[in-house]
Protein backbone atom coordinates (compact mmCIF):
# COMPACT_ATOMS: atom_id res chain seq x y z
CA UNK A 1 0.00 0.00 0.00
CA UNK A 2 1.44 3.27 -1.28
CA UNK A 3 1.89 5.49 1.77
CA UNK A 4 -0.20 8.59 1.73
CA UNK A 5 1.17 12.64 1.52
CA UNK A 6 0.08 14.22 4.58
CA UNK A 7 -1.02 17.71 4.16
CA UNK A 8 -1.28 20.70 6.86
CA UNK A 9 -3.69 23.75 6.23
CA UNK A 10 -1.65 27.46 6.82
CA UNK A 11 -4.07 30.71 6.29
CA UNK A 12 -6.31 28.62 4.30
CA UNK A 13 -3.51 27.18 1.91
CA UNK A 14 -2.97 23.36 1.78
CA UNK A 15 0.69 22.29 1.80
CA UNK A 16 3.03 19.86 1.75
CA UNK A 17 4.36 19.67 5.40
CA UNK A 18 7.63 18.34 3.60
CA UNK A 19 7.96 21.90 3.46
CA UNK A 20 8.01 23.35 6.62
CA UNK A 21 10.67 21.70 9.43
CA UNK A 22 9.15 20.25 12.58
CA UNK A 23 11.35 22.51 15.10
CA UNK A 24 8.67 25.62 13.19
CA UNK A 25 5.65 23.62 14.56
CA UNK A 26 6.94 23.58 18.32
CA UNK A 27 7.39 27.52 17.67
CA UNK A 28 4.21 27.62 16.61
CA UNK A 29 2.87 26.48 19.74
CA UNK A 30 5.59 27.45 22.22
CA UNK A 31 4.33 31.21 20.73
CA UNK A 32 0.37 30.10 21.36
CA UNK A 33 1.24 29.06 24.75
CA UNK A 34 3.09 32.29 25.97
CA UNK A 35 0.52 34.25 24.33
CA UNK A 36 -2.47 32.56 26.61
CA UNK A 37 -0.27 32.78 29.52
CA UNK A 38 -0.22 36.33 28.52
CA UNK A 39 -4.06 36.75 28.43
CA UNK A 40 -4.37 34.79 31.77
CA UNK A 41 -2.17 36.84 33.93
CA UNK A 42 -3.93 40.17 32.45
CA UNK A 43 -7.09 38.97 33.54
CA UNK A 44 -5.61 37.46 36.77
CA UNK A 45 -4.26 41.38 37.42
CA UNK A 46 -7.80 42.88 36.34
CA UNK A 47 -9.52 40.55 38.87
CA UNK A 48 -7.27 40.78 41.71
CA UNK A 49 -8.96 42.32 44.75
CA UNK A 50 -7.54 45.47 46.45
CA UNK A 51 -5.24 44.19 49.44
CA UNK A 52 -5.18 46.00 53.10
CA UNK A 53 -3.89 48.76 54.20
CA UNK A 54 -0.09 48.06 55.07
CA UNK A 55 0.31 47.96 58.98
CA UNK A 56 2.93 48.13 61.25
CA UNK A 57 5.56 50.70 59.44
CA UNK A 58 8.18 52.01 61.38
CA UNK A 59 10.89 54.05 60.48
CA UNK A 60 14.51 54.37 61.33
CA UNK A 61 17.54 56.67 61.38
CA UNK A 62 20.76 55.29 61.61
CA UNK A 63 24.45 56.39 60.92
CA UNK A 64 24.56 57.44 57.18
CA UNK A 65 21.45 55.41 56.68
CA UNK A 66 17.54 55.33 56.77
CA UNK A 67 15.73 51.99 57.19
CA UNK A 68 11.77 50.87 57.01
CA UNK A 69 10.40 47.51 58.01
CA UNK A 70 6.18 46.40 58.18
CA UNK A 71 3.93 43.68 58.60
CA UNK A 72 3.62 41.36 56.02
CA UNK A 73 0.58 41.43 53.99
CA UNK A 74 -0.67 38.12 52.51
CA UNK A 75 -1.96 37.56 49.29
CA UNK A 76 -0.03 40.40 47.88
CA UNK A 77 2.40 40.58 44.45
CA UNK A 78 4.56 43.24 46.42
CA UNK A 79 4.61 46.57 47.88
CA UNK A 80 4.98 50.49 47.16
CA UNK A 81 7.35 52.42 49.10
CA UNK A 82 7.20 56.38 49.01
CA UNK A 83 9.57 58.58 50.52
CA UNK A 84 8.82 62.31 51.18
CA UNK A 85 10.47 65.24 51.96
CA UNK A 86 7.56 66.89 54.05
CA UNK A 87 6.15 66.14 56.80
CA UNK A 88 2.16 66.95 55.03
CA UNK A 89 3.18 63.08 52.11
CA UNK A 90 3.07 65.49 49.34
CA UNK A 91 6.59 66.12 47.70
CA UNK A 92 7.69 62.22 46.65
CA UNK A 93 11.51 62.24 46.50
CA UNK A 94 11.52 58.76 45.22
CA UNK A 95 9.62 56.02 44.32
CA UNK A 96 10.70 52.46 44.85
CA UNK A 97 8.83 48.84 43.90
CA UNK A 98 9.58 46.31 45.75
CA UNK A 99 8.40 43.31 43.72
CA UNK A 100 8.71 40.73 46.14
CA UNK A 101 5.84 40.02 48.94
CA UNK A 102 8.08 38.51 51.28
CA UNK A 103 10.37 41.69 51.69
CA UNK A 104 9.40 43.88 54.84
CA UNK A 105 11.95 45.96 54.57
CA UNK A 106 13.78 49.01 53.05
CA UNK A 107 16.97 50.72 53.44
CA UNK A 108 18.65 53.72 51.69
CA UNK A 109 22.01 55.54 52.25
CA UNK A 110 21.50 59.12 53.29
CA UNK A 111 25.44 60.14 53.56
CA UNK A 112 26.98 61.99 56.63
CA UNK A 113 24.44 64.48 56.99
CA UNK A 114 20.92 64.16 59.22
CA UNK A 115 18.26 64.17 57.00
CA UNK A 116 14.30 63.55 58.16
CA UNK A 117 12.39 61.88 55.69
CA UNK A 118 8.63 60.38 55.22
CA UNK A 119 7.26 57.10 54.19
CA UNK A 120 4.13 55.69 53.11
CA UNK A 121 4.02 51.87 51.89
CA UNK A 122 1.28 50.57 49.62
CA UNK A 123 0.44 46.89 49.03
CA UNK A 124 0.07 45.93 45.21
CA UNK A 125 -1.44 42.97 44.34
CA UNK A 126 -2.30 42.66 40.55
CA UNK A 127 -3.33 46.60 39.20
CA UNK A 128 -5.02 46.86 42.67
CA UNK A 129 -2.76 49.38 44.97
CA UNK A 130 -4.11 49.29 48.91
CA UNK A 131 -5.01 52.60 50.53
CA UNK A 132 -1.20 54.43 52.42
CA UNK A 133 0.13 53.52 55.24
CA UNK A 134 0.24 56.00 58.17
CA UNK A 135 3.10 58.47 57.54
CA UNK A 136 6.37 57.74 59.55
CA UNK A 137 9.41 59.64 59.64
CA UNK A 138 13.08 58.82 60.50
CA UNK A 139 16.37 61.15 60.54
CA UNK A 140 19.35 59.31 59.59
CA UNK A 141 22.59 60.30 61.77
CA UNK A 142 25.41 62.38 60.47
CA UNK A 143 28.71 61.44 61.85
CA UNK A 144 29.91 63.50 64.81
CA UNK A 145 32.68 65.07 65.65
CA UNK A 146 34.13 62.42 68.52
CA UNK A 147 33.54 59.69 65.62
CA UNK A 148 34.13 59.19 62.00
CA UNK A 149 32.78 57.21 58.93
CA UNK A 150 33.56 53.76 58.96
CA UNK A 151 37.24 52.63 57.87
CA UNK A 152 37.27 51.78 54.55
CA UNK A 153 38.94 48.27 54.02
CA UNK A 154 42.62 47.85 53.36
CA UNK A 155 43.59 48.53 49.61
CA UNK A 156 44.27 45.25 47.50
CA UNK A 157 47.60 43.63 47.18
CA UNK A 158 49.27 43.38 44.49
CA UNK A 159 48.25 40.46 42.28
CA UNK A 160 50.26 37.30 42.40
CA UNK A 161 52.76 37.03 39.13
CA UNK A 162 51.10 34.18 37.35
CA UNK A 163 48.06 36.54 37.01
CA UNK A 164 47.41 37.29 32.87
CA UNK A 165 48.37 40.82 32.41
CA UNK A 166 45.36 41.51 30.83
CA UNK A 167 43.84 40.67 34.95
CA UNK A 168 46.22 42.98 36.37
CA UNK A 169 48.92 40.53 36.71
CA UNK A 170 52.70 40.14 35.65
CA UNK A 171 52.25 37.40 33.43
CA UNK A 172 54.77 35.14 34.57
CA UNK A 173 54.73 32.95 37.70
CA UNK A 174 56.58 33.94 41.05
Amino acid sequence: MAKQKRTWVNDGIIEDEKKRPPWEYTQQINEALLSLQKQIDGLSRAAAKKPPIVQGIAAEGRQGSLHVTWKKVLNTDGYLLLMYSDSAGTTIVQRTAIPDPETVYWETAMGNSATTRYFRIHAVNGQQVSDPSKLVSATSVAFGAGESAPTPPPAPSEPPGDVPPEFGGGGAPI
